[in-house]
């Protein structure tokens, strides 16, 4: 076992710190996250939401729920979910940005109105369906 000096242990201690150092500089350098790409909207979002404004003009500025489907080869693929509170005073308490947030607790309410759109995988309409329920 060989024994070192205090000034060689020094210098030792210094010449591995500071490779360390700039060791993770450079690492740390090169692990800068790159901006992820914009994840594009859907290209059937536009297609329900003005099917959903034409047939239902009270959900024009609504706030639109778009999902996919699991199922059979030919069922519907994606759905889209508008609903929005046709009155400011709620009688059930509930406060208007929960309602307009689409979490209103309620599952069928008479001051809503909803609908709901089915589409296939091409953007063809399958159902709609205009209620006062909460979908979703």
């Amino acid at each position: 076992m060989k024994y070192v000096t205090l000034n060689e242990f020094f210098v030792l201690f210094f010449i591995n710190n500071n490779a360390t150092r700039v060791c993770n500089e450079q690492t740390s350098e090169r692990q800068v996250p790159m901006p992820r790409p914009k994840r594009r909207p859907h290209r059937l979002i536009p297609v329900a939401r003005s099917y959903i404004e034409e047939q239902v003009p009270e959900l024009k500025n609504a706030p639109l729920r778009f999902t996919q489907l699991d199922g059979p080869p030919g069922a519907p693929r994606y759905a889209a979910f508008a609903a929005k509170c046709t009155t400011n005073d709620c009688p059930y308490g509930v406060p208007p940005a929960v309602s307009e947030a689409g979490r209103c607790p309620i599952c069928d309410c008479r001051f809503r109105c909803s609908a709901r759109v089915l589409l296939n995988r091409d953007g063809d309409i399958i159902q709609t369906t205009h209620s006062t329920i909460r979908w979703g």
